[in-house]
């Protein structure tokens, strides 16, 4: 978790290993587009697109999830990070905001934008605030406790550093051919050196989990015809698969390592 930040009540979070979710299919209107409904925050929508470069065709990809949720396109806000802080309408419109959406690309870009604007605070007031706050890929690994270097990173062989610490994950994303290699060396180094205990969340292609305000984790659905790996949970040198549909709560243990145990729906 990142310098000055602590956990806090949060609204749904969602960690998506990349936009086909959000895009197609019943389970981002069903899960996120009900989250915004019963939401009493401003029906209004902020896109973070700092990991990508603010590359504008990937605001467009977003809208379509935002409107999927609910949220008119007049409603919809791209805040560019990229040689800019955010204005004092920016904030006001992160601070209002039902549905936050954190982009996939470069996560350190992304971490070293968020922490050098401030919009790091600006968000976890937001996820208190009862935000649905959405990251896909390097946008799904900042809501969790620690970045890592992997492929396609500007700082290649960095130690994991602090991330959001909203999710209580290191996030992985679509590193299956690899069989999560640099997710497992991030939580080898965590283990290392951390006293607490760090569990991983390895997301393959065509996956996403939601984490709902009382620390229930859902896993979607997912119809992506890539995708051909399960999601899982790695703590220790175990390795739990995931499956579709079902639904997780962490649980008492006297163990090192934190115990998640499958509820029923």
């Amino acid at each position: 978790m990142e310098e000055g930040l602590t956990p806090a009540p949060h609204g749904l979070l969602v960690a998506a290993a990349d936009s086909g979710l959000l895009v197609a299919g019943t389970w981002w209107p069903d899960c996120v587009g009900s989250a915004v409904a019963a939401s009493s925050r401003e029906r209004i929508a902020v896109y973070l697109g700092a990991a990508n470069g603010d590359i504008p065709d990937y605001y467009e990809i977003a809208k379509i999830a935002m409107e999927r949720a609910g949220i008119a396109p007049s409603a919809c806000r791209h805040i560019v990070l990229k040689g800019r802080r955010p204005s004092q309408s920016d904030l006001d419109f992160i601070n209002s905001a039902a549905l936050i959406i954190l982009a996939g690309g470069d996560p350190y870009v992304a971490h070293e934008a968020f922490s050098r604007s401030g919009i790091n605070h600006a968000l976890g007031r937001a996820a208190a605030g009862g935000a649905v706050l959405a990251g896909v890929s390097a946008g799904a690994m900042q809501l969790g406790t620690h970045g890592f270097s992997g492929d396609g990173c500007s700082v290649p062989d960095r130690d994991p550093y602090p991330a959001l610490g909203m999710m209580p994950f290191v996030v992985g994303a679509h590193e299956e051919a690899d069989d999560w290699c640099h997710v497992s060396l991030a939580l080898e180094r965590l283990r290392s050196t951390h006293s607490e205990p760090s569990i991983g969340l390895a997301l393959p292609f065509g996956s996403a989990i939601a984490l709902l305000p009382n620390g229930t984790l859902i896993v979607a659905h997912s119809e992506h015809k890539n995708r051909t790996a399960p999601a899982l949970l790695l703590v220790g040198v175990r390795r739990h698969t995931l499956p579709p549909g079902s639904r997780w709560r962490r649980a008492p243990s006297v163990e090192r390592d934190p115990v998640w145990m499958r509820v029923p729906l």
